[in-house]
């Protein structure tokens, strides 16, 4: 009885052991460089405050966020959302103007889409910091190293705090001040945290491929480099495409939100502008107060931060576009050299191959690209419809 007992158990230790071997592979796998700890980390943390991480970063090893956290951000998200509306419904008189109720909507649809993304692409998010440490490997960044960590811990912050001084500014002049709304406005900044840590992946990936192209530049055309090099230099270049590819899928449904975002509240507020200069012009011995001067500079400032995002992020995607222009215009510099060794020459007709062969720039959700272009065509639409506005308002 005994010895069929003893078997019993141990038919189950084998797998328990495989287990942990597993575990151990797994998180040995997934083990973070010291830098890339040190790059990832203000941004984690500040989304983890905000119950809206990416990814969990423990023991210097980086794994999807568990359910635990899914479920506490959903019920947190679940309390902040009806608590934001209903406190800027009773502190805004929305009669005057049914356009209003327009900037807590949509604040709050960016929230249930940031929160659903990191749910749905909670393996992408972790194996994009992956795919940078294998890069980060490889090509040496360490004299700008420090610089990018400074940078992201400034540009976090300037997010969080920027984003709450604006709105305690504009409230404080178009509605009552309320301590409940700025605690859910913390929550709401979020959705700026992911824009910046955004951008600040493309600064890091540009850093990357501006190192490759001056290494490529940099080659001796006599010297006898081996095939393994080249290939440890096109695998390197695969991954800098890679993580832009990733990237690319994990951002495209944030900027067509974030554009939407931005046409539909800026013109929500141009008509909140234009609905309060009616009604000082209707009655005319009504002066025009201080509060009324510090709503029409704040709409512009929200305005202008709207149209700023758009351009921020069209700005870098088309940098990072200029920088592989570079490295495939450095191989074709390369190429044109007589001298140019075999080794070097399949390297960089595969370099230039692969380059043209995929779709290099980002389409929001196959609608528009996000190049330069973009926040010029934005403008010019919000200057459109603005005229619109205008001419219904006082024609």
């Amino acid at each position: 009885m005994w010895l069929s007992l003893s078997k019993f158990l141990n038919h189950f230790k084998l797998p328990n052991n495989k287990w942990h071997i597993e575990s151990y592979a797994v998180k040995f796998k997934n083990h973070l460089h010291k830098d890339i700890c040190r790059i990832f980390y203000p941004f984690n943390l500040m989304l983890k405050l905000q119950f809206a991480s990416k990814y969990c970063i423990k023991d210097g090893c980086i794994t999807t966020n568990g359910v635990t956290s899914y479920i506490l951000a959903f019920l947190v998200f679940s309390f902040i959302i009806p608590a934001h509306m209903i406190v800027y419904i009773s502190t805004t008189d929305i009669t005057q103007s049914y356009v209003s109720i327009i900037f807590p909507t949509f604040r709050c649809i960016g929230l249930i889409i940031t929160f659903i993304l990191s749910i749905v692409h909670r393996c992408n998010n972790v194996l994009l910091v992956l795919i940078i440490q294998d890069i980060h490997r490889c090509i040496d960044i360490s004299k700008t190293i420090c610089n990018i960590i400074i940078w992201n811990w400034i540009t976090v912050f300037s997010a969080v705090f920027g984003d709450m001084f604006i709105y305690v500014v504009f409230y404080n002049a178009f509605t009552r001040f309320s301590y409940s709304s700025a605690f859910c406005e913390a929550f709401f900044a979020c959705i700026d945290v992911d824009l910046v840590y955004g951008i600040r992946i493309l600064v890091l990936l540009m850093k990357y491929l501006d190192a490759w192209t001056v290494e490529v530049l940099s080659m001796s055309v006599n010297e006898g480099i081996g095939k393994r090099y080249c290939i440890l230099l096109l695998k390197n270049y695969r991954n800098i495409l890679k993580a832009f590819n990733v990237y690319k899928k994990l951002s495209q449904v944030m900027v067509l939100v974030r554009t939407i975002n931005a046409f539909g509240r800026n013109l929500a507020h141009l008509q909140n502008t234009i609905q309060m200069l009616k009604v000082k012009s209707c009655l005319q011995r009504t002066p025009f107060l201080y509060p009324d001067w510090i709503y029409c500079a704040m709409t512009s400032v929200w305005i202008m931060k709207y149209l700023t995002v758009i351009t921020l992020q069209s700005v870098y995607c088309e940098k990072f576009y200029i920088a592989v222009d570079k490295a495939e215009a450095a191989c074709i510099q390369r190429m044109m050299n007589v001298n140019c060794s075999k080794n070097h020459r399949r390297l960089f007709k595969t370099v230039i191959r692969e380059t043209r062969s995929s779709s290099i720039k980002m389409r929001a959700c196959g609608l528009f690209n996000v190049d330069v272009i973009l926040p010029l065509s934005i403008m010019g639409l919000f200057a459109h419809y603005s005229f619109i506005l205008l001419q219904f308002a006082f024609l």
